[in-house]
């Protein structure tokens, strides 16, 4: 009778427990748009790009070693791979918040002064829900980077992107070539 009970009381408490959950997530507020800074004015298209979401400290050292890599890597490639920054402020960094905030502030005002105004702090810097713990932290096409935490020089950049810029213009050839080859098919 009493082990009764006590499964009785186990399915309640896990009854309970899962209708708690399911009416917390239903309260989480969807954003209109995703958070970050989209460089270039290239935003991501997910699918047709390679997508990089960089996580950044605006006085991380770190941080600011690795953007000038990253940046030239993506130019180089143009307009087949995309940059999202998000700013990360690490509790350590003296300042990090407000260089933060004031960024956030610039973008509302004129959305061409962020990454001018995150690059000044890289310059002249004495420095969760996805896993981030640190700066610089990157994911490429939503997954992590194994080397986030550390910068990465233009030549591992490159290693990156070449594999997936080429699968990306593999598909929109192959894309071409059946859409062509269909066409002719149909006006025979």
């Amino acid at each position: 009778m009493v082990a009764g009970r006590h499964s009785v009381s186990l399915l309640l408490l896990v009854a309970i427990g899962c209708w708690a959950c399911g009416g917390c997530l239903a309260q989480i507020p969807i954003p209109a748009r995703t958070d970050g800074f989209v460089y270039a004015g290239k935003p991501p298209a997910w699918g047709e790009t390679v997508v990089v979401e960089a996580f950044f400290d605006p006085v991380c050292p770190d941080s600011r070693d690795a953007w000038p890599a990253l940046k030239k890597a993506v130019e180089h490639y143009d307009s087949r791979v995309s940059v999202v920054v998000h700013l990360f402020p690490l509790p350590y960094h003296s300042n990090a918040f407000i260089a933060c905030r004031s960024i956030h502030t610039a973008n509302k005002l004129n959305s061409s002064f962020a990454y001018p105004l995150l690059e000044r702090f890289f310059k002249y810097q004495n420095g969760c829900a996805r896993g981030v713990t640190g700066t610089p932290y990157f994911f490429v096409n939503g997954i992590p980077l194994s080397d986030s935490g550390s910068p990465l020089d233009y030549n591992k950049w490159m290693s990156i992107f070449d594999p997936l810029v080429g699968k990306i213009v593999d598909t929109e050839t192959h894309f071409k070539y059946t859409f062509s080859h269909v066409n002719c098919l149909a006006n025979q």
